[in-house]
């Protein structure tokens, strides 16, 4: 169900952090987490 999902970060040339991409859940995947009250925010 959560294979696949993955943050992502971007660093520039010098490893300092630019971006981090967050991943989107589906709304399968943010029900799932809601049923043991982990909120989506933790996990992505």
């Amino acid at each position: 169900m959560f294979t696949g999902v993955a943050r992502h970060r971007l660093f520039d040339v010098n490893r300092d952090l630019v971006q981090t991409f967050a991943p989107v859940l589906t709304p399968l995947q943010e029900e799932l987490l809601d049923l043991p009250g982990v909120p989506a925010e933790v996990y992505a």
